[in-house]
């Protein structure tokens, strides 16, 4: 069974490492738990950077239907307790810590140098095991166009 460690809080998913001993939770019922099951599109960053505009812009895209979700891989020196709130008021929105990420059970985890844009790949692996139809891949300090994501977004969403 692959695991990730991870705690319910309210209605948004909170990593482990804001409360202490949570239980290790299967891929499986993160999807599950109705907060990011019916997610069609994942947008994945890498950062070190508190929250930005442009990630809550691509949860408000498909807010209405549920259909956008984020997973920020943070890095080393990212802002960690930022990102944590972020994830807390956005219950679309997950957080991977490097504590969190070093408890995946994925060996690409440790190959990723830190410091390094490469860790991304954690965010893109999360998606897929989360079952993204589509990844979108965006820098967190880039605003997104809204008429064009708005017409790429329909056309995924609606064929």
């Amino acid at each position: 069974v692959i695991v990730a460690a991870a705690a319910w809080a309210g209605s948004a998913y909170v990593i482990s490492s804001l409360f202490p001993g949570t239980p290790i939770v299967p891929w499986e019922q993160w999807r599950a738990a109705g907060q990011v099951a019916n997610c069609k599109v994942w947008g994945v960053v890498s950062t070190i950077a508190a929250p930005t505009e442009a990630a809550q812009q691509l949860l408000d895209m498909g807010a209405e239907g549920g259909w956008t979700c984020l997973v920020v891989a943070g890095d080393v020196d990212g802002n960690h307790l930022a990102w944590q709130k972020f994830a807390m008021r956005n219950k679309r929105a997950v957080y991977l810590g490097p504590w969190d990420q070093r408890k995946l059970p994925l060996q690409t985890v440790a190959l990723l140098p830190w410091s390094h844009p490469s860790r991304v790949n954690v965010a893109y692996l999360f998606a897929a095991a989360m079952g993204a139809d589509y990844i979108w891949d965006f820098h967190d300090d880039n605003m997104l166009r809204t008429n064009a994501t708005d017409s790429l977004f329909r056309r995924i969403t609606h064929g």
